[in-house]
């Protein structure tokens, strides 16, 4: 919607990896070649195989087996999609560890930003770039938190887990939750030495900029955002954070939203009375919203229907006003 409303306003548009686009689960990026001032764009990756160490047997291996569950999990049928995919292993118990390969190539790919974004003197511009490298949690080297061929955190591991619980009350006791953690942080470093880029080149402050995830993840890392029936708060605490024109301002905000505001956030003062190319209905007006109501549904989904649907019948449903980060403010709804 975001890139055909901006094209349609003469903004020049370029996006990188649309998820989802033309309701393709890869994402199939000819969706946008009837629309004019829509390209895709081209990031200067370093080769990923000259990591010889993602070269290996495990690594050979697990490419043939996600090739090959892919195919079957394109033609399963919805209910099955989940169990399928298996947060990436696709029905294997293979150790996340073994998406070193991805989550590399999604490194390499944030590292090339820099090299790959070209500043212009004049013209609007909308840019769309999705990653997965928090897709694929993996162990990395601290603490620069660095891909390496044998990873040894051990001069580190335990003073860090004793400053993050100091610090921050961050619980780490398993190493999914180290590995979710060390992809985050590296992104992060990564999108920070953009910003640098835009900075040096003078277009940080006439620059918006939108980060945001698909979902939060529960992995139990905060005692207190656990609620009495075990659901983790945290599965909902999806990323947006904002660095408005002119602002030097920290993106740190604790409002309460969701990433369905997305759209009004990136028109807003830029596109007058904004509508939804597909419905030609307009775009709500932002506006304060203390509550919401949520749901643990893995939202299941079908593309083949007319309708597009979603089933959330599998959910429970929960109101949470204010702070999600209060457990009292989340009331459970009664199931029917």
């Amino acid at each position: 919607m975001l890139p055909i409303i901006f094209a349609e306003n003469d903004y020049s548009v370029t996006l990188f990896g649309v998820p989802y686009a033309g309701f393709n689960e890869v994402g199939d990026m000819s969706f946008f070649e009837t629309y004019d001032g829509i390209k895709p764009g081209h990031l200067n990756v370093e080769e990923i195989d000259s990591y010889d160490f993602i070269k290996n047997e495990k690594m050979d291996d697990r490419k043939l087996h996600i090739r090959f569950m892919y195919g079957i999990f394109k033609v399963a049928p919805t209910i099955l999609k989940n169990t399928i995919y298996n947060d990436g292993r696709y029905l294997n118990s293979m150790p996340m560890s073994y998406s070193y390969g991805g989550a590399l190539a999604e490194y390499l790919a944030l590292d090339s930003l820099p090299t790959s974004t070209e500043i212009v003197d004049e013209g609007n511009n909308y840019i769309f770039y999705a990653n997965q490298i928090t897709h694929s949690p993996v162990m990395l080297q601290m603490p620069g938190y660095t891909f390496e061929e044998n990873v040894d955190n051990s001069k580190y591991i335990e003073e860090w887990k004793i400053v993050l619980n100091e610090v921050g009350n961050i619980k780490m006791d398993k190493s999914v939750q180290e590995e979710h953690y060390m992809v985050n942080a590296a992104a992060y470093i990564e999108l920070g030495k953009f910003f640098d880029y835009l900075r040096e080149n003078d277009v940080w402050n006439n620059t918006r900029i939108i980060i945001t995830s698909d979902h939060g993840y529960g992995l139990k890392c905060f005692d207190d955002m656990i609620l009495e029936d075990g659901l983790d708060i945290l599965r909902f605490n999806s990323i947006l954070l904002v660095k408005d024109f002119e602002s030097e301002s920290s993106f740190t905000n604790y409002q309460l939203m969701t990433t369905a505001d997305v759209p009004m956030i990136a028109t807003d003062n830029l596109i007058k009375s904004p509508k939804n190319p597909f419905t030609g209905v307009s775009l709500p007006e932002m506006k304060d919203t203390n509550a919401y109501k949520v749901t643990t549904s893995d939202h299941s989904y079908s593309f083949n229907s007319e309708d597009y649907s979603f089933d959330y019948s599998d959910g429970e449903w929960y109101n949470v006003r204010e702070s999600i980060f209060e457990a009292d403010n989340w009331k459970k709804e009664n199931s029917n």
